[in-house]
């Protein structure tokens, strides 16, 4: 009989930092609808190219922090973990920049994969957690927290679970901090600059009625939680700059009304061959074409990315929920 070791090398480390994760929606139908072939070049490029701008932007918004990657990340078959560590003794500016990357990350990885045909939801937490990289070993309640909280949303999007939201809060409640974004945003008029930065973070996060699956029906239940953005308010600010990346749609409907956005969700969703007949996925793309309508109507008049607003001035949502108030 062999033995069996007891103390394998534990090569991994502990974060404190914004854990992620995301899946695909009708991954099961990407799967059976496609040869394996197919399968490979969807993964590389309709995935994989959208999984690296979305994270170089994300860290290219924090270059003079060191160290200067804000995020780490794995992709394993349907699934995306995105992972953060914060630092021993950096002030709240710097973790202030940190949370932003991490956050305008995964808004880019949304965007850029629901533009690809690839839906994907989500949930962003925080916390205390072990990786091992070489074994690909996640280990905290900051993982559990995400896969509960992603898996059963019916919808394309992801929520910022409270561990995440409250680190996020606290930090824009330093008066440092508050110092900083005034100062950002006064330098923003005077130069009318109307690209994101880490002074929007708040402008990322919106309250809203996340769909549920309710399993006792076949009805949604809605939790009024704290949800990304990843319209057209996230990504304006490289249209243009990475425009081989957007795959635009503005043409093919009116953005102006729920039933335009309809029709661009449900073609998004039944991208790669994917069944949109079912119950359960059209329910997700009634939910997401819901989300899109809110924000059209109440933050942005700008779904579809097919140009850069005409104003060069910067107009702050009215409803948007200032979490630092």
């Amino acid at each position: 009989m062999g033995l069996i070791a007891r103390d394998q090398k534990r090569n991994g480390i502990k974060y404190n930092g914004f854990f992620g994760m995301f899946d695909i929606l009708g991954y099961k139908d990407l799967i059976e609808h496609n040869t394996l072939d197919d399968i490979v070049d969807i993964y590389y490029n309709n995935i994989l190219n959208r999984e690296e701008p979305a994270f170089a932007f994300g860290n290219s918004h924090t270059p003079d922090l060191s160290p200067s990657v804000q995020a780490e990340k794995l992709a394993f078959s349907d699934t995306f973990i995105l992972y953060s560590q914060f630092y021993d003794g950096e002030n709240s500016i710097e973790k202030l920049q940190r949370a932003f990357a991490y956050v305008f990350y995964s808004a880019y990885l949304l965007r850029f994969s629901f533009d690809s045909g690839i839906p994907l939801r989500g949930a962003l937490c925080f916390g205390e957690y072990y990786v091992d990289k070489e074994n690909i070993c996640f280990l905290g309640s900051p993982i559990l927290e995400a896969y509960n909280a992603s898996n059963k949303q019916n919808w394309c999007g992801a929520v910022i679970c409270n561990s995440a939201y409250n680190v996020i809060k606290e930090i824009l409640r330093n008066n440092d901090v508050l110092d900083y974004i005034h100062q950002m945003r006064e330098s923003c008029k005077s130069k009318k600059c109307d690209c994101l930065s880490d002074k929007d973070i708040d402008e990322l996060i919106i309250e809203y009625k996340i769909p549920y699956k309710d399993y006792c029906s076949e009805k949604c239940r809605y939790s009024k939680e704290n949800a990304l953005r990843w319209d057209d308010f996230a990504c304006r600010n490289i249209v243009g700059l990475v425009s081989e990346y957007i795959n635009v749609d503005a043409k093919k409907g009116d953005v102006s009304s729920y039933q335009g956005i309809h029709k661009i969700v449900r073609a998004k969703f039944s991208a790669h061959n994917k069944d949109i007949t079912g119950n359960d996925i059209r329910k997700k793309i009634e939910e997401t074409s819901k989300f899109f309508d809110y924000i059209n109507n109440n933050y942005s008049r700008q779904f579809v990315i097919e140009k850069p607003p005409s104003s060069s001035k910067h107009e702050v949502p009215l409803k948007i929920k200032k979490l630092y108030a």
